[in-house]
């Protein structure tokens, strides 16, 4: 679920130039977690021990209002298509006013997208993107690179 105040942003280049992603209504930010590395030396122990190894990022998601016309929609539905990798940029507020915001920003592409029904017979899309780089960065807090 998402905060209020929080922004979405996406650039399909580098360097990076943010597009708002208009209604979005709930976000599911990517899970990590480590393989675990056997590390045991027998003869010394019973116990198992263990390393963290490489880490696994998971899908993340975020759902919209519905609008066919939309610019952004549509085009994430041609992203999908062409299995384009672009940038994400989700940014959290660090104030209750929502001026300053730590931005998280990471690669990916769009695995699927599917319409669906919110309350009161409310149209939604919800769009499913795959994980694609070699890390999750993080902006300082600051003003909105989002524009």
């Amino acid at each position: 679920m998402i905060g209020v105040n929080c922004k979405f942003g996406y650039s399909e280049s580098s360097p990076v130039s943010w597009t708002a992603i208009p209604n979005v209504t709930e976000f599911e930010f990517p899970t990590q977690v480590a393989d675990r590395v056997d590390k045991s030396v027998y003869g010394t122990s019973r116990l198992k021990r263990n390393e963290p190894g490489m880490e696994e990022v998971g899908d993340f998601a975020f759902t919209v209002i519905q609008d066919l016309s939309n610019a952004v929609q549509r085009r994430f539905r041609e992203l999908k298509a062409l299995r384009t990798n672009i940038w994400w940029l989700i940014e959290i507020p660090t104030n209750d006013a929502g001026t300053t915001f730590v931005g998280f920003h990471l690669q990916g592409r769009i695995g699927n997208f599917e319409p669906t029904q919110g309350k009161e017979d409310e149209q939604l899309t919800k769009f499913t993107v795959i994980f694609d780089s070699t890390s999750i960065g993080e902006s300082p807090s600051g003003a909105s690179q989002i524009s």
